[in-house]
């Protein structure tokens, strides 16, 4: 099951047990800011994000989405 958490909850059960937190956007939207103690294990490198970018923008988000 999916569900969103605030960043005090999850630093709350980190604190209860051990949690492997993955952040999985570009590598450099992770060096800009990512939460402390994250993995990064990207969906999307650079440079296919700022492709997906451009579809979304010039084309649609259906064109993104594909």
């Amino acid at each position: 099951m999916i569900r969103d958490i605030s960043l005090q909850d999850l630093f709350s059960a980190v604190e209860r047990e051990p949690h492997t937190i993955i952040d999985v956007r570009s590598p450099s939207e992770y060096s800009e800011a990512t939460i402390p103690g994250s993995i990064n294990i990207p969906v999307f490198t650079d440079e296919e994000r700022a492709e997906i970018g451009t579809l979304y923008k010039q084309v649609s988000k259906e064109a993104a989405n594909e």
